[in-house]
């Protein structure tokens, strides 16, 4: 009679694990979604991410804490986005912690 308890509690383990697993790999995806979108740059570090959103002419969105748009677009009209956006992954690269940056 006491295998019967025992087997129930590794069930639940077992249903456990592959919840947690589950999660595990859902959340790894979601990570990386941004990595496999166009028209993106894509800076990662310690501190935190950055994406910024382009159409190849000009800036069209972003995602940051301390990405201030306007100032990003000023430069954009006076060096050109691909110059702009080499010249912020390196700056970003230089200044975080394990840093990285590419452009999709």
């Amino acid at each position: 009679m006491k295998q019967k308890p025992i087997k129930k509690k590794f069930k639940i383990l077992k249903i456990v694990l592959a919840i947690i697993v589950l999660l595990w790999i859902i959340l790894i995806a979601i990570d990386e979604i941004p990595y496999i979108l166009p028209n993106r740059l894509v800076c990662r570090s310690a501190e935190g991410s950055t994406i910024i959103k382009h159409n190849g002419y000009q800036i069209t969105g972003y995602r940051s804490g301390f990405f201030n748009i306007q100032e990003a677009q000023n430069r954009v009209d006076e060096i050109g986005l691909d110059a702009f956006l080499d010249e912020f992954a390196e700056i970003y690269v230089r200044q975080s912690k394990r840093g990285e940056c590419r452009k999709r």
